[in-house]
């Protein structure tokens, strides 16, 4: 299967042992061959525009998520895994603080609009 064939979704894989780095130190200590549910996300979003440096932190969020960027932000459009808008602000500013205790858990997309240019996305996870 080519990668370009893989739709998100959750996929379960068989990780044995042998033949595998040892995930000890990283909280995974794998004794035997066990089965693992991975969930495969895949983001085709735009690449940020280089005279756009912007900061979201932190991500993942609990209460509040804050975004700076070097060029005054226009708009932000939170939208859900749906693509529904769940939220708008218009910062007109080079930062913006947006309150995320409303949201479920899950995961975003920040829309970042500057000026008329085409917005870039970014994902934000809530939890």
């Amino acid at each position: 299967m080519l990668s370009s064939d893989i739709e998100p979704g959750v996929y379960s894989m068989l990780v044995s042992k042998d033949g595998y780095h040892d995930h000890e130190q990283e909280g995974l200590e794998i004794t035997e061959s066990m089965h693992v549910d991975v969930e495969l996300d895949i983001i085709t979003g735009t690449d940020i525009p280089a005279n756009h440096a912007v900061q979201v932190y932190p991500n993942p969020a609990r209460e509040l998520v804050n975004i700076k960027s070097e060029e005054s932000i226009r708009k932000i459009v939170v939208l859900d895994m749906f693509g529904r808008e769940v939220h708008v602000a218009f910062p007109n500013s080079e930062q913006a603080t947006l309150p995320v205790t409303h949201l479920s858990p899950g995961v975003f997309y920040l829309k970042i609009y500057y000026t008329q240019e085409r917005p870039h996305t970014i994902k934000l996870q809530v939890y």
